[in-house]
């Protein structure tokens, strides 16, 4: 959090009935003026730089003929502070037990050693207060505020802008089910602020209501329980890992409207079996599905040009994906990992395929490599130890170092006379290639044995090897 520059502070106290008889006020809704989770009030402005101004707010039990917070009473300390950019910043600072003395000063004794806050009524039935609040590092801020009764406790602290938005900054609760306001007050909550939920081991669901437009890095990181997200039309940007880990997340839904969707955001999700990637996304981040080893299928809008770096490395249960021809660029190691990947058509509207892209693909049998394509980077093929068939177009120039090192089960391959280049180890391992087809007369190598040697004596041509080959093995041509 940037450094409090501003002395504006906004203290909201809410306590929850514990009336004898009564119980927690659990699942009460509205305040008295009909807001659903009241809690902030107008900012206080001060022209003293030393005092704070603050409001009390309390839970009003139904049974009550008073507004009167009384001796057990569980209450919330939030506090506002502003920081460099004149954002205000609402955090909960303490929370506790209400107490009071044969003087009727009701003081909040917490269940940390944040805070001590001695509230003094004004009047019998507490609708003024005056107290102190003295913060741990010994500083003590005085001033008069007003006492509001409300039907909920809130499980959130915010931040506010300028304009009155508000973003979830804290998650503090413990429920299961949990229900992100739509508003505060007639202030509008319109994100989620980064690391809201980081690692909350309670929430199971979340549903976020319309009016939300970004969810923030780490939102719910490592929320290992949570099994489903509802995200609304309106979101337009899902930040970098903002689900990653939660390992038990079953079910989600991208909405269109979502143009972004950021780096290792679904990462180790290893519950999520299928993803729908809407038409308005227009790239895949660096991981974002890192690792969600259930993942069997998904379906990329057709608008995504990107697919990011490791986007779907590891993988390793899936069978079906369908690259769109909006898509023009692979990252590195997109693909690497998915060992249940057993074909894959690349359109052509592809010209750049990362190094590493397929590596260690075990079931992929075939690919259909785009004519756009100009280079067959370093290990592109690496390990791909089923894969039978593939066409080399004749846009590449280039095949580069162990493209195909260790494909097992390739038994022939044609060199389009567009290679110019071949790198050191391209098909080193590859004990069953015993044909190879080559079209141009002007390749260099790399250090590639016996069939380099072949090929700088012969030329254009079709080469035959006895299998197992080896870098020893005699190449004839045919």
């Amino acid at each position: 959090m940037k450094k409090c520059i501003g002395m504006l502070v906004l203290a909201c106290l809410v306590f929850l009935a514990c009336d004898s008889g009564n119980g927690p006020t659990g699942n009460n809704t509205g305040n008295e003026n009909g807001n659903e989770n009241g809690i902030l009030k107008d900012n206080y402005k001060s022209t003293d730089t030393i005092k704070k101004t603050y409001s009390l707010t309390f839970s009003g039990n139904e049974t009550r003929t008073t507004k009167r917070a009384v001796e057990g009473d569980k209450y919330i300390l939030l506090i506002e502070e502003i920081d460099e950019e004149n954002n205000v910043i609402i955090k909960r600072i303490s929370e506790g037990t209400i107490s009071s003395d044969s003087d009727g000063k009701l003081t909040l004794k917490p269940d940390n050693d944040k805070t001590q806050f001695t509230v003094t009524a004004g009047d019998e039935e507490m609708t003024a207060i005056n107290g102190t609040i003295t913060l741990k590092d010994g500083e003590t801020e005085r001033g008069p505020g007003s006492l509001t009764p409300v039907e909920t406790i809130p499980d959130f602290t915010f931040f506010k802008d300028r304009n009155g938005k508000l973003s979830i900054h804290k998650y503090e609760g413990t429920k299961g089910n949990v229900t992100i306001p739509r508003e505060i007050e007639g202030n509008p909550v319109t994100n989620i602020w980064n690391g809201a939920f980081w690692e909350n081991k309670s929430i199971t669901s979340v549903d976020i209501p319309k009016g939300i437009i970004s969810i923030g890095r780490h939102a719910f990181f490592s929320c290992s329980n949570l099994a489903s997200v509802t995200i609304p039309e309106g979101v337009t940007s899902i930040e970098d890992v903002a689900f990653a880990r939660c390992s038990n997340l079953a079910s989600v839904t991208i909405p269109e409207g979502v143009t972004s969707i950021g780096e290792a955001t679904f990462q180790i999700c290893t519950s999520l079996t299928s993803i729908i990637i809407p038409d308005s996304v227009t790239s895949i981040g660096l991981g974002t599905f890192f690792g969600c080893t259930n993942l069997t299928n998904v379906k990329i809008g057709k608008n995504v040009t990107n697919i990011g770096a490791q986007a779907f490395i590891s993988c390793t249960n899936l069978v079906n994906i369908t690259v769109p021809n909006s898509v023009t660029s692979i990252g590195e190691s997109a693909f690497a990992n998915c060992t249940s990947l057993t074909s894959l058509t690349i359109p052509n509207s592809v010209t750049s395929i990362d190094w590493h892209a397929f590596m260690n693909c075990t079931g992929l049998t075939s690919v259909d490599m785009p004519n756009g394509i100009t280079s067959i980077k370093m290990g592109t093929f690496n390990s791909c130890t089923n894969l039978t068939s593939i066409t080399i177009p004749n846009s590449v120039t280039s095949i580069g170092y162990a493209a195909f090192i260790d494909c097992k089960s390739l038994t022939s391959i044609t060199i389009p006379n567009s290679v110019t280049s071949i790198e050191s180890w391209a098909f080193q391992d590859c004990t069953n290639l015993t044909s190879i087809t080559f079209q141009s007369n002007n390749i260099t190598w790399g250090n590639h044995g016996t069939l380099a040697g072949a090929y700088r004596t012969g030329g254009v041509g079709t080469y035959t090897a006895t299998a197992p080959v080896n870098n020893l093995s005699k190449w004839t041509k045919q």
